[in-house]
């Protein structure tokens, strides 16, 4: 166990309040212990501060938070780092409002709906870029340098303000040309904004594959999936000319509560205070996933994604759709998945992951392999393209145009299916919308009656209005 004075100032001295004996005349009103929860949560209340005296202020950093995140600019090696408890989420959509009310902006296809959520709240307009298609496993790869030449060069008359990119995706693949990428925007003078949620691990252990080492002007981390902090905590990362850091930072403090959690700023800022002192932990999980992704390619009818990010386990398995695999392993093995696909599902190795895990998931999909070995009558589907978005009408202003505006999106990955403004879908894709309703994890914002489950567009609410 660490010694108390090897910890961060920031939790030495939420540890020095919540020790100390005061009568706390102030919110949260729990008062310091827990009313409701079982025993086991007791500690966590003790801890539940926000504001108080000595602990600093997230939205005007002075002291403690202040420090924290000039060290994690240092960490990352960036200009500087901005905390987020409102999750990767708020990072993301405080770039769209740093970027002003007007103009249009660069969207990758597989954007994660928060970036949508941002174009409604910004007013801007977006212009959809499609990555390379992977048919055989049914993911997004790489972003052509030209295409995206192209659509400055036929947009650049037309207030064009920034170029959103998603790297690593989800699947753990990063646009291998990145670089590239970025340079050719700069020398248009267009940021360029990098949705990295899943791949703050790699910006410390792959620097090439990170986009800050890329030159990216704002870079967004979702720390509780990468970094080992506690979930709704995120990272954004400034080091650009072309962004005006005062505006993004009154953007960020729009987005997040008056009332912060110290709690989990204290798993945020003492997470990254350990990666400084050492990135041994990111590295015994890489070791790790690598070894398990080795173990799995020696089994018979598994096959392994290529991806670029080791704790990233995707494969799939012949004869078996990744539902049913995925329901196989946790009826049969207490195997919980990231997320399933028609024809694959991927695990996570995490910073817990044991050797003896690594054993206990190479006999779940063994045995796993072997009985789906015997099931010749499985339907296996493909993951068929998804449609090219294309709006017809400005998100912010559809969106106010209609009670029923919605955005509709499955998580994992998050990606929106249908969103205000959005091109009229096809039948084909109503039908494969339809065949999701039943989703458990689909969700829908602004709206969760029955009879609006069915993904109907935009374009048909208005047309009827």
């Amino acid at each position: 166990m660490k010694s108390r004075s090897s910890y961060s100032a920031f939790t030495q001295n939420l540890e020095k309040t919540s020790s100390q004996k005061t009568v706390r005349t102030h919110t949260p009103i729990h008062g310091g212990q827990n009313h409701f929860l079982p025993f086991s949560y007791n500690k966590l209340f003790s801890k539940d501060f926000s504001e108080t005296t000595g602990l600093d202020d997230l939205h005007n950093p002075k002291s403690i938070i202040y420090q924290a995140q000039n060290k994690a600019a240092e960490l990352f090696q960036v200009e500087e780092t901005l905390f987020s408890v409102n999750g990767a989420s708020a990072c993301l959509m405080a770039c769209f409002l740093a970027l002003g009310q007007s103009g249009k902006v660069l969207i990758p296809r597989n954007a994660h709906k928060s970036m949508i959520s941002g174009l409604i709240l910004s007013g801007l307009d977006p212009i959809f870029v499609e990555p390379a298609w992977d048919k055989d496993w049914g993911v997004f790869r790489e972003i052509k340098p030209d295409l995206i030449l192209n659509l400055i060069k036929k947009h650049k008359n037309n207030n064009l303000k920034a170029c959103f990119l998603t790297s690593p995706t989800y699947e753990g693949i990063a646009l291998k040309n990145l670089s590239q990428i970025i340079e050719i925007c700069h020398e248009h003078e267009l940021p360029v904004i990098v949705d990295e949620s899943h791949g703050g691990h790699l910006s410390l252990l792959q620097r090439k594959l990170s986009a800050i080492h890329c030159g990216a002007d704002l870079i967004i981390h979702s720390a509780h999936k990468t970094l080992g902090s506690l979930t709704q905590t995120g990272l954004l990362h400034f080091q650009s000319e072309l962004i005006n850091l005062p505006k993004l930072k009154t953007s960020l403090s729009l987005l997040q509560s008056t009332s912060p959690s110290y709690l989990l700023l204290a798993s945020l800022i003492e997470s990254l205070h350990s990666l400084s002192q050492s990135l041994k932990p990111l590295e015994e999980q890489q070791k790790m996933a690598l070894h398990l992704k080795a173990e799995l390619s020696q089994i018979q009818n598994v096959k392994l994604l290529p991806n670029d990010d080791a704790v990233r386990c995707a494969f799939k398995i012949e004869n078996c759709n990744g539902y049913e695999l995925s329901e196989w392993l946790y009826r049969n093995y207490k195997l919980e998945s990231e997320l399933e696909n028609n024809n694959w599902l991927m695990l996570l190795v995490s910073l817990a992951t044991k050797k003896s895990d690594i054993r206990y998931i190479k006999k779940a999909i063994l045995s796993a392999a072997k009985f789906f070995s015997t099931q010749r009558n499985n339907q296996i589907l493909t993951e068929e393209k998804p449609p090219n978005f294309h709006c017809i009408e400005n998100p912010r202003n559809a969106f106010f145009r209609s009670d029923k505006a919605k955005i509709v999106f499955k998580c994992p990955p998050g990606i929106p299916i249908d969103f205000p403004g959005l091109e009229k879908l096809s039948a084909e894709t109503k039908q494969q919308a339809e065949s999701l309703k039943e989703d458990p994890f689909l969700q829908e914002e602004f709206g969760d009656d029955e009879e609006e489950l069915a993904l109907i567009s935009a374009f048909d609410s208005y047309k009827e209005e």
